[in-house]
Formats: structure tokens, sequence, C-alpha cells
């Protein structure tokens, strides 16, 4: 079996931003590059507000980036001087800081062109490296289409279960099902047990948003599925097992279209509108149930998502395996858009 992420090294994330600082000192917000490994994106960006006495809501960044990896982003910084934000940079083993900037815009989520890469699979025998040949060609052909599903880092252990208790308003299950470690959560149960939206307004928002856009980004993916088995032919499909269920990966091109991220508000039409409804019906969910009026702020309207995503300037080369004596490693370099997994495109490359 191929590994990546043996070592965090072995996966570098970097970030293609879209904000211009300006390196005078005017402007309300203070930009840096946030580099980090072994953390999630919101706990990078608490260090950092924890760092400057400052609330977490402070910091703005366009991503999460992925906790077992290095990964570069930008991030803006509010009510912060310019002098102090020269003066403030952070440099530990798991999370560095760097001043590039004032500007009078924040970062916000999706504010950024895509991401560079640079992955190193390992353990590669001779049967993978020949199906990992084989593969490029193929892929090479198909001018690099990849199915734009969520990957693994996008439900951690149980982040879509959180996510489909909160938007069915079972806020007990959902708390349940949440790690311990919310010290605030844990303490406003413990004293007002019949509160569960008070604990739950205790986490961070952009928390609860990980939890509910996770269950968003499941039912994409099965929406995603149905439409590449309504288009490809049933012999020209690959199975690759999948912690949520199955990945499909058409072995010709199909013709891109944009599938609904569910929402309240969800407009669809045709064949996807089929697809979706059937998939809908099938997870006992409706697009009213998106609206929590417990917890407006969590409401998911239905968005839009392309179905499929091209990676680019691809570059590949086999090497012997430093950490597995007798077996190949394959650096990777590539491009893609923002919002696209790597790891989906790693896992086409050996299926």
């Amino acid at each position: 079996m191929y590994e990546i992420k043996r070592i965090p090294e072995d996966f570098v994330v970097k970030e293609l931003a879209l904000i211009r600082p300006s390196r005078d000192s005017s402007g309300r917000y203070a930009y840096f590059i946030m580099k980090k490994r072994m953390l999630t994106t919101p706990d990078a960006a608490f260090a950092v507000a924890q760092r400057l006495g400052l609330p977490e809501k402070s910091v703005g960044y366009a991503g999460n980036k992925d906790k077992h990896a290095v990964t570069e982003q930008v991030i803006s910084v509010n009510r912060i001087s310019y002098k102090k934000a020269v003066c403030s940079g952070i440099k530990t083993d798991k999370l560095e800081t760097r001043f590039i900037g004032m500007g009078d815009e924040p970062v916000s989520l999706g504010m950024l062109k895509g991401n560079s890469f640079e992955i190193i699979a390992r353990n590669l025998d001779e049967w993978l490296i020949k199906k990992a040949d084989q593969n490029i060609r193929q892929l090479e052909k198909n001018k690099w289409q990849l199915p734009n599903y969520f990957d693994d880092q996008r439900f951690g252990r149980c982040n879509a279960a959180i996510g489909e208790a909160i938007i069915r308003q079972d806020f007990r299950r959902a708390i349940t099902l949440m790690d311990s470690s919310y010290k605030p959560l844990l303490s406003h149960i413990s004293e007002h047990s019949n509160d569960a939206i008070g604990a739950m307004r205790r986490i961070p928002r952009r928390v609860l948003r990980i939890y509910v856009n996770a269950y968003q980004s499941l039912l994409f993916n099965a929406i995603l599925g149905g439409y590449i088995e309504e288009k490809a032919v049933k012999d020209a499909i690959a199975r690759v097992s999948y912690s949520e269920g199955f990945l499909l990966f058409p072995r010709q091109r199909i013709r891109n279209a944009l599938l609904p991220l569910p929402g309240f508000a969800t407009e669809t039409k045709g064949v996807v509108r089929q697809i979706t409804e059937a998939v809908l019906s099938e997870s006992h969910i409706t697009p009213r149930e998106f609206i929590l009026r417990s917890i407006p702020e969590l409401s998911l309207q239905g968005t839009e998502r392309q179905a499929f995503f091209r990676a680019s300037c691809f570059r590949a080369s086999f090497t012997e395996d430093m950490l597995n004596p007798g077996k190949k490693a394959l650096p990777l370099c590539f491009l893609l858009p923002k919002g696209s997994y790597a790891t989906i495109l790693i896992k086409r490359l050996f299926c």
C-alpha cells in the first residue's frame, strides 16, 4: 500500500493568495504568512490571536489547511498597529508567522486562487509503480480531469455526523459526539444541563461551520457519485475504498457541470435534480431542514460546486524511498483550484 504523510514534510501546501499587501504603514489589517505543521488552521489562528492578545475572530484566513502537513497561507489580523505587526513574528516547531504588509481588506474564506502542492508518495512496489505510470498517462489524455469530491480531511473522525445532528437540531447528540476538549461547552452543560443550545453557542462559530459544512459535503459527494454513474459507462468506472462510502472515478472525460451543495433554496433541474432529490430522500433530509431557527447563523443556503476540476503544472518522477529501503517514492508537484483536494488526485493515481 502506498503511503502519504509519512512525515509532515511529505505533504507541503502553499496557498496562492489574492491579497496584495502594501509595505507602508497604512491599512486596517496586518497580513502575515502563517506556516504550520501538525496543527489545524483554526487552532493555529487561535494561537496567533492569543499571542497578540486579541479575540480569535480578529484573525482571518481563506481556507482550512491539512493538519498532518506543512502548510503556508496568508492571514489577516485586525486591531493591530503596523509597529506591533512588524515585531510580532512567531517561531516555534509547529507555527511560524512572517509579517508581509498592511491593507484595508480582511482575508476571508474562499479568498484565494488555489494551492500549490509538493507531495511524496512512498512505499511503492513494482505493481504500484506500473499502476501510477498507467494512470498518469490516462490523466494526461483526459487533460487531468478529476471528480471534485471532498476528501477525508473534510470529515475528520465524525465531523459529518456532528453536522447532521446540528442540522436536525439534535443538539444533545451533537454535544455527545464532540471532542471533550471543548472546556467552555462542558462547563456550560454541567451548570445548565437543559440548555444544549446555550452550550453550542460556547463553541466558536467557525468550528460549528466546519461540522455543518462536513455534512453538506457528504451529501455533495453522494450527488457527484450519482452524476458519474449516470453519465459514465458502468464498466468504465473504478470503485475505490473510502471512509464515507466509495468514490467513483470515470475512466473517460465527462462533461463538467455545476452540482448542488444542498441547503435551503437549492435549485436544480433535469437529471441533476433527480439525483439530488434521490440523495436527500435516502438521507431523510429536506432542504427546509437546513434553516436552523434555533441557531440561525448556522443555516445553510444551497450553493454550487463544479463536478470536476483540473490539475495543472503536474510534474512527477520516481526515486528511491529513503524511508522504506527497497521501495520507490514518487515526488509530485502540481497546482489545484481552490476547494479541490490533492488526496483525490493521489487516490486516482493508484486506483
